[in-house]
């Protein structure tokens, strides 16, 4: 893979429909591998989060940091994670109702 790399997905998980941007990149400061999501539900725009690739991710954290709600984190995650799981490692405090 380059230094970044980007995918447009559309997928229903809850009874909902998402559509984001999945990308991978190179840390410019420590050259770690990250991961971002942006959730397009506002259109054009959305709200973001970022975390390690591979990294344990916590709902209070990734809730706290993207401005998502629970449900719908379990959703976009729990999905990314089947999509491609190199680029989460676990699902930590997650309503196990709202995983896909």
């Amino acid at each position: 893979m380059n230094n970044t790399s980007s995918q447009h997905l559309v997928f229903e998980a809850n009874m909902t429909r998402y559509e984001i941007i999945l990308s991978e990149f190179k840390d410019r400061h420590y050259g770690t591998d990250k991961c971002m999501l942006v959730w397009l539900d506002k259109g054009n725009g959305g709200r973001s989060f970022v975390w390690a690739k591979g990294d344990r991710i916590y709902r209070s954290y990734a809730a706290e940091k993207s401005g998502i709600n629970g449900a719908d984190l379990a959703g976009l995650l729990s999905e990314i994670k089947k999509y491609d799981s190199s680029l989460i490692g676990e699902l930590v405090g997650f309503d196990s109702r709202y995983l896909s």
